[in-house]
């Protein structure tokens, strides 16, 4: 991967970039080799058709009034490349703890759409559903 694409990463990674931003640059920078996208991370998310337009989605809802308390949709596409920006330190230290964030998305990516875990919890105050579902 060249220096122009690399830097583009590190300012999605700072955050003084959006993916879609980055993309679009990366996109623009059509002289390299790899335009296409097939040598970046970009690219390879390209490739992988079945996460196109999937979205890992969390909806906290208050059972009593039925209103959402918390209504989250992250793209599948998103969560793969971030995957990749995470140093590989702190990728071993997950790895010790028995999470790898890889096997998750895969295993993500391979479900159909439809509910991986649905949680009702009740303390003093509320009476809560948590649940989280590919869409």
């Amino acid at each position: 991967m060249n220096e122009e694409y690399m830097r583009i990463l590190k300012m999605i990674e700072e955050g003084k970039l959006s993916a879609e931003e980055g993309a679009e640059l990366m996109k623009a920078l059509g002289s390299d080799p790899s335009a296409d996208g097939s040598g970046t991370e970009v690219g390879y998310l390209k490739k992988k058709s079945s996460l196109k337009g999937k979205k890992l989605r969390i909806m906290v809802t208050d059972v009593d009034t039925g209103k959402d308390k918390v209504n989250i949709r992250i793209p599948m596409r998103l969560a793969k490349l971030a995957e990749k920006m995470v140093p590989g330190d702190a990728k071993a230290q997950m790895r010790e703890q028995g999470i790898d964030l890889s096997e998750i998305l895969t295993s993500i990516d391979e479900l159909s759409d439809g509910p991986l875990v649905d949680i009702d919890a009740d303390d003093d105050k509320d009476h809560v559903r948590i649940s989280i579902f590919v869409e």
